[in-house]
């Protein structure tokens, strides 16, 4: 008996760029930015999408072709929780810089002087980190730092690679960090005043939402195409699905593979998860995964994507928003319409604006037009249905609204 390939799903890692599959659109753009920054031009741009929808997987694939276009890459990985400051975090972007450099070093892609001079950028920064003058300049300081730093990279670069691409994963991980809108506002500016050749791409959930006009307007103008990261179409699912397959010699039944799709949505993480079970279970001696099959383990599957995925979503909002969200489940519409939304609560219901809010941040809900929201996933509705269904005692979700914290008011 011949013994059954390695699992080719495993949701804790983005696409490989073997597998990566769809995102014509965010390519096309990706290539059109990059061609600016390598004819001096720099440009900003910003991929937003929740959890698991394939931020990163894009980001690899972006890096591959930065790579054949001769561009000195640096992809900032997932920020850590203690990066909570602008002086940390801009210290990491240049630590990460010096890191690429030694690994191309040793690769003999880049030459002794290459590397000096930028441990020579680095050195010049830290010395730069020293009291300032007042403390409008002291606060500015690690953005100043940076800027320079970007600029003064760029020019050593030019003469070796075609541009320099940075690209920070998860940004959204320093909204923690006093002032890191300004201080991207600050670098920005100045780049987009230069003939740096530079491209800047951020990730993040829901990133720069709202932040278009006042004080913000240059980092908006920087990053004027900010790319929503959408669910694979049905198309796109048959060609991961099929694409992961290929070298198992496990085949999908049409039905499953359309079954798979109207079930997950075509989330990459969900799908992920959903094949990952199938394949984990098949006996080593069956090669098609029918649809009897699939019901089997369709439990399974709800409960593995729960645990992972829909517990840590629900477990992430205040005690009221959670009451919220078990109500709203109950209504059996797709479209949750506000005046519905208040009417479910009584004369009491304006007091749900705040958690309705709270529930649209942590990616519960989708806002998909004023006053109209959605479940962000049909599975996760589901998943809320199967908590504690206890109505809702308006004057309880009063009292609730004072003791939680982080609802703000919704515009």
């Amino acid at each position: 008996m011949t013994e059954k390939a390695p699992n080719p799903f495993n949701p804790s890692v983005p696409a490989t760029l073997r597998t990566f599959v769809g995102r014509e659109p965010e390519l096309k753009i990706f290539r059109q930015k990059l061609s600016f920054a390598e004819n001096g031009s720099p440009a900003g741009l910003a991929i937003s999408g929740d959890w698991g929808i394939g931020k990163t997987s894009l980001l690899v694939k972006y890096e591959m072709i930065a790579k054949e276009e001769n561009c000195f890459v640096v992809r900032v990985g997932t920020l850590s929780p203690d990066i909570d400051t602008i002086k940390k975090f801009s210290r990491l972007i240049m630590t990460n810089f010096l890191l690429k450099c030694n690994q191309m070093r040793s690769l003999s892609l880049i030459d002794e002087n290459f590397e000096a001079k930028v441990n020579q950028l680095i050195l010049d920064a830290n010395k730069k980190e020293s009291p300032l003058l007042t403390d409008r300049f002291v606060e500015a300081a690690p953005a100043i730092i940076l800027r320079d730093f970007i600029e003064a990279f760029c020019k050593i670069a030019k003469g070796k690679f075609n541009a320099t691409v940075l690209m920070i994963d998860e940004l959204d991980r320093l909204n923690n960090a006093e002032g890191h809108l300004m201080f991207l506002r600050e670098i920005f500016q100045r780049l987009s005043e230069s003939n740096t050749n530079c491209l800047l791409v951020i990730s993040g959930r829901k990133i720069l939402l709202g932040k278009t006009g006042g004080e913000f307007a240059p980092l908006y103008r920087f990053f004027d195409q900010i790319l929503h990261i959408r669910n694979f179409d049905l198309k796109e699912t048959d060609q991961f699905l099929k694409l992961r397959l290929n070298e198992t010699k496990v085949k999908l039944d049409d039905d499953v593979i359309k079954k798979l799709f109207d079930e997950t949505e075509g989330h990459p993480y969900v799908l992920t998860v959903a094949m990952m079970i199938l394949y984990q279970e098949l006996p080593e001696d069956k090669k098609l995964i029918n649809f009897e099959y699939y019901q089997s383990l369709e439990e399974t599957i709800f409960f593995q994507i729960s645990e992972t995925f829909f517990k840590p979503t629900f477990k992430s909002t205040t005690p009221g928003a959670r009451e919220v969200l078990v109500k709203l489940a109950e209504n059996d519409k797709e479209i949750l319409e506000f005046s519905e939304v208040v009417s479910q609560f009584g004369k009491y219901g304006s007091e749900i604006s705040p958690y309705l809010a709270e529930l649209v941040r942590k990616s519960c809900l989708f806002r998909i037009d004023r006053g109209k929201y959605k479940f962000f996933h049909k599975l996760f509705r589901r998943f809320v249905l199967k908590q504690d269904k206890s109505l809702i005692n308006p004057r309880k979700i009063s009292r609730k609204r004072r003791e939680d914290t982080g609802a703000t008011k919704l515009s």
